[in-house]
Parts: C-alpha cells; structure tokens; sequence
C-alpha cells in the first residue's frame, strides 16, 4: 500500500519490483528497504536513454519499499510491484 514516499509491504512473499525510466549520464536509481539501499543501477550512456531496473526481493509484512532517483523531469518514468 502507498504511505506518501514510501510503499508498506501488507502480505509477506517474493515481489518484483521494475523501475522503467529515461535516463541520462551518471543517473542512478536505488531500492531502499526499511531505509537501507538494497539494489541500485548507475548509468554512464553519453545522452538519453530508456532503462529498465528490476529486483526481486523478501518482504515480511511491515516492510516499507522506497524508490530514489534522477529521473529526467519525472516523466517517462513508471513503477511497479508485483507478487510472485
């Protein structure tokens, strides 16, 4: 569930999670879980370009999912969580 800059896990298992962005060099993304980077992607294309940034993770119920970022302007950009 949404909780303002964050997600609140609700129902314990695996979740993939996909960050689809446009990007330019050195731009970076990271997944934060309970506040700590758990998996992160650095770019070092030379002009813009489309990306896509996916982990699978265990969640327990409680567990809160962040998403930092540079992302061009914020568009182009879409995320998702899935349970597997």
């Amino acid at each position: 569930t949404l909780a303002y800059d964050r997600y609140i896990c609700l129902k314990e298992g695996q979740y993939k999670i996909v960050i689809r962005y446009l990007s330019r060099a050195t731009n970076s993304t990271l997944i934060k879980l309970n506040g700590t980077r758990v998996a992160g992607a650095h770019h070092d294309h030379s002009n813009y370009s489309s990306n896509t940034h996916m982990d699978i993770l265990q969640l327990v119920r409680g567990d809160l999912i962040q998403i930092y970022d540079e992302i061009h302007g914020g568009v182009w950009s879409h995320f998702y969580i899935e349970k597997i």
